[in-house]
């Protein structure tokens, strides 16, 4: 039996509010998943939320909730807009499941048998808010006090001195960098694994695994006074979604796809594959790194500076698809993204509503006015229709490619083609002159045009695709069925509102 696809994100906190991050990170790789389902083939999408640490703990203690009685409700929240930004995830997971916390006692028990984990003492610099060590030289210092060196974080670190459990990581150095120099494509895009090869020239240093002060995590299986240091715990997330440490995990593992943020890059990119070597368990295939959705001037959302946008308002206004079209085209994927209103809803009005919702309605409104409703049965255009599949097929290259931006760009250049017939060939003066049998042909090729719209539109427009769909009766969009040109004559269409109203920006 072939492996399934597996694609996972990162498990996100949930000690704070839910922001435009969590939104680009989880579409992305949603995308990619409805990718390979319409490839035909058998895929783990996961996403949840990372619930043990010292983070957790104090927040916690602010909202004067116990811990478990906190995690729960603000994953609730996390869950709902997950399922509000449309994600088709398969498992979402709790680092509190009982069977993470099998899992991840199971994989430290591995590097400790492995001889990779030891006890000692651990004296420096932590990052409460990154869950972070640091050694001296790498923070940042002002005023005699020492901050966070993570440009997104910055806070004030706290000097640590306790038993710790330390995971051997600078015994992975040199694996890494062989594994790092044989595997092209294991970090992406390029300038991404630049900089952990960077990292690596540096040296690795051991990392502190466990914490014996902070008591909210789960228990090391080699000493239960001791919980396992957040990475330790929240790594094996991953395995634990594919049924790890049961044999049945490597039905899905190892891990096709991991999303993450560039600010926890090295932790999956340099020591997950570390703590895999430990284990013996295969390394991932891939690390997609993407970058920092900004306000409008590159400038990071900051409480301070009050200029965050919040998901929950702008998706009620404009609808999570046209959200999630602009998130998508709007950058490549791995660059910080200037979030700005003004161009979501430029793009949405000239891209989606100009282009792709102009050319439904406008096919179908004629078909209601010059042939009853009905498809006609009539020869296709195949000139017009190579011209659209060679669009076609290189949006299936970037799709593949994990490549969304440029996938949308050749995606909107189908739909410029069924446009374009439309008005190079002007069916209505075409009906005054008589000419039936060149505006049905003209008719049956664009409801073809629309059909393979509606596939390629399928993984970033799943709304938007069914609609399509129960209009005019396509069969279920399947990548395999692109070139595959079906019998639609005598269907009767059913036509609907426009796919996307004009929106208009606030003016402030």
């Amino acid at each position: 039996m072939s492996k399934g696809f597996f694609i996972s994100c990162a498990i996100d906190y949930p000690n704070a509010k839910l922001h435009m991050g969590h939104v680009y990170e989880k579409t992305v790789a949603d995308v990619i998943a409805r990718v390979h389902r319409l490839n035909g083939e058998k895929v783990l999408f996961t996403v949840g939320t990372d619930e043990h640490g010292e983070k957790i703990a104090e927040s916690a203690k602010h909202a004067n909730l116990p811990p478990k009685q906190f995690v729960d409700e603000m994953s609730a929240e996390f869950q709902k807009l997950m399922d509000m930004a449309l994600i088709s995830y398969d498992r979402f997971v709790r680092t509190t499941d009982a069977d993470h916390v099998k899992a991840a006692q199971h994989f430290f028990q591995l590097m400790w048998d492995n001889d990779d984990i030891y006890p000692d003492m651990y004296e420096g610099w932590y990052c409460v808010s990154d869950e972070t060590f640091w050694t001296e030289k790498d923070t940042v210092e002002k005023l005699g006090k020492r901050f966070c060196p993570n440009t997104h974080c910055g806070k004030e670190l706290k000097k640590v001195k306790e038993e710790s459990y330390f995971f051997k990581w600078s015994a992975f150095q040199k694996k890494l960098e062989e594994w790092y120099a044989q595997t092209p494509g294991n970090v992406f895009p390029e300038f991404r694994k630049k900089e952990m090869e960077n990292f690596l020239k540096q040296g690795l240093h051991d990392v502190s695994f466990s914490r014996k002060s902070i008591k909210w995590g789960i228990p090391t299986p080699v000493n239960p006074e001791h919980t396992m240091y957040v990475w330790s715990d929240a790594l094996v997330n991953y395995l634990t979604v594919c049924g790890f440490p049961e044999k049945k995990y490597t039905d899905f593992w190892p891990a096709d796809v991991h999303v993450i943020g560039m600010d926890i890059n090295r932790f999956h990119s340099l020591l997950w594959p570390a703590m895999l070597m430990s284990a013996n368990i295969a390394l991932p295939k891939q690390v997609i790194v993407h970058g920092f959705v900004n306000d409008e001037n590159g400038i990071k959302f900051s409480k301070s500076l009050g200029n965050g946008v919040d998901p929950l308002q702008i998706i009620p206004k404009y609808g999570m698809e046209a959200l999630r079209y602009y998130l998508l085209r709007e950058v490549p994927l791995g660059n910080d993204i200037a979030f700005s209103e003004k161009n979501l809803v430029e793009r949405a009005n000239s891209e989606l509503g100009n282009s792709l919702g102009n050319l439904v309605f406008r096919v179908l409104s004629m078909m209601e006015k010059y042939t009853n409703g009905v498809i006609p049965d009539a020869a296709l255009n195949e000139a017009v229709l190579q011209q659209a599949r060679v669009h076609a097929q290189e949006a299936y290259r970037f799709y593949l490619e994990h490549d969304i931006q440029n996938a949308l760009v050749q995606v909107m250049k189908v739909s410029a083609v069924g446009n374009k017939f439309i008005a190079d060939t002007e069916p209505w003066k075409l009906m005054k002159e008589g000419k039936r049998a060149e505006v049905e042909s003209l008719l049956a090729t664009e409801i073809e045009i629309i059909r393979v719209l509606s596939i390629l539109l399928a993984p970033v427009l799943p709304q938007t695709c069914e609609k399509i769909i129960s209009q005019i009766g396509f069969e279920k969009p399947s990548f395999t069925a692109l070139n595959k040109t079906p019998s639609l004559s005598g269907k009767k269409i059913v036509k609907g509102p426009v796919l996307f109203p004009k929106f208009e920006i606030e003016k402030k």
